[in-house]
């Protein structure tokens, strides 16, 4: 679901440029536009990557601890 969270931000922050840039009055309107644009998207995709982060690392942690008690119970198993 967060991917999908963050798919949509992303597009929906793809369609307000293009908004903008459309209503643009003069070149230099359209360079602010996507000064701005780029701007946020960086701190967005920041903010989107310390999210997924923190995600990985809760599955590898997961999937550690899960593997490691199978492999306890393995070789509890073969004693």
């Amino acid at each position: 679901m967060k991917l999908l969270d963050m798919a949509q931000a992303n597009t929906l922050a793809i369609f307000n440029l293009a908004r903008q840039m459309a209503t643009a009055e003069a070149p230099s309107d359209v360079v602010n536009v996507w000064s701005e644009h780029a701007g946020k998207q960086f701190e967005m995709m920041t903010e989107q990557m310390r999210e997924l982060t923190t995600i990985c690392q809760k599955i590898a942690a997961d999937s550690t601890t899960t593997i490691a008690r199978g492999a306890e119970r393995v070789s509890k198993e073969r004693e």
